[in-house]
C-alpha cells in the first residue's frame, strides 16, 4: 500500500498517563507491465504502467546480466513517462540486455519492487536471425551446385561459406553462446560440411589423375577397385602383346 501507519501504544513509567506514538510512512508501489518492443534494428522501446502514486519511473538496464538494484547497470531513463527508448546497435548484440523500471515517490522514495524484463525473453531475443538463414540457404545452394558441377571455383566457394559460418558461430556475431552445446554442435557441423566438400574435390582430383592427359596415366588399380568395363595395366600389356604378335606374323 502507498501508505503505512504502526500505532504503538503503552506506558512509559509505572504511574503515568497512557502514551500513544504513531509513526507513519511511505511505501512505493511497484511499476508493472514492462514491455519490449523491438523498433528497428538500432532501436528498442520500453513500455510499463507507473507504480500508484507515483509519478517518476526509473528504467536501469544492464548488459549480459541481470540488474541488480535500483543504482546497478546504467541509467536508461528517469522522469514522467512511461515509455522510454534504448538506442542500440541491436545486430551487433550477442547477448541479453536487462531491464528493470522502479518507481520515485515525490519524497525520492525508490521502490524496493520494480518490473523487468529483458531482450532474452520471446520474440525480443537478438539475433541476426535472418542473415544466418540466409547464409545457411546460400551455402546449402552452392554445396549443391558444387555437385552437379565438375569445377573446383564451384566447390571452393561452398568450402568457404561453411568456414564463415563456423567462424560466425565461435565468435558470437548471430548472438549464440559458443558455450552451449547445441552451439558448438552447430559449428563443428559447418566445418564437417567444408570438409565434405574438399573430399568431393579430393576424389575429383584422384579420379583425373588416374585418368591421365591422354588416356595415359598411373594404374586404375592403385587407387581401388576397378572400374566397370575397365581395362588394367595388365590387360594393356597383354593386348599389347597380342598386337605386336600379330605384326610379326602378318596377320
Amino acid at each position: 500500500m502507498l501508505g503505512l501507519v504502526g500505532i504503538y501504544t503503552g506506558q512509559a513509567l509505572a504511574g503515568s498517563q497512557e502514551v500513544t506514538v504513531t509513526v507513519s510512512g511511505v511505501v512505493v508501489q511497484c511499476p508493472g507491465g514492462l514491455v519490449l518492443t523491438y523498433v528497428s534494428d538500432s532501436q528498442i522501446q520500453l513500455s510499463w504502467a507507473k507504480a500508484v502514486g507515483t509519478n517518476t519511473s526509473m528504467v536501469r538496464g544492464r548488459f549480459g546480466q541481470d540488474v541488480l538494484s535500483s543504482s546497478d547497470g546504467y541509467l536508461l531513463y528517469q522522469g514522467t513517462d512511461n515509455v522510454c527508448m534504448d538506442n542500440i546497435d541491436v545486430g551487433s548484440l550477442y547477448g541479453t540486455l536487462y531491464y528493470k523500471v522502479y518507481g520515485i515517490a515525490d519524497d525520492g522514495e525508490i521502490s524496493i519492487c520494480y518490473a523487468s524484463g529483458s531482450t532474452g525473453e520471446g520474440a525480443m531475443h537478438i539475433t541476426g536471425s535472418w542473415l544466418f538463414l540466409s547464409l545457411i540457404g546460400l551455402c546449402l545452394g552452392l554445396s549443391y551446385l558444387s555437385l552437379k558441377v565438375d569445377l573446383v571455383l564451384f566447390r571452393l566457394a561452398p568450402i568457404l561459406g561453411w568456414i564463415a559460418l563456423a567462424f560466425m558461430f565461435f565468435t558470437n556475431v548471430f548472438g549464440t553462446n559458443i558455450g552451449d552445446p547445441w552451439t558448438t554442435f552447430v559449428a563443428f557441423l559447418f566445418i564437417v560440411m567444408a570438409f565434405a566438400i574438399m573430399l568431393l574435390q579430393m576424389n575429383s582430383e584422384v579420379k583425373h589423375e588416374a585418368k591421365g592427359k591422354g588416356g595415359k596415366g598411373y594404374s586404375w588399380t592403385s587407387w581401388g577397385q576397378n572400374p566397370n568395363n575397365k581395362k588394367t595395366n595388365y590387360n594393356d600389356a597383354y593386348y599389347a602383346r597380342r598386337a605386336e604378335l600379330r605384326k610379326r606374323l602378318g596377320r
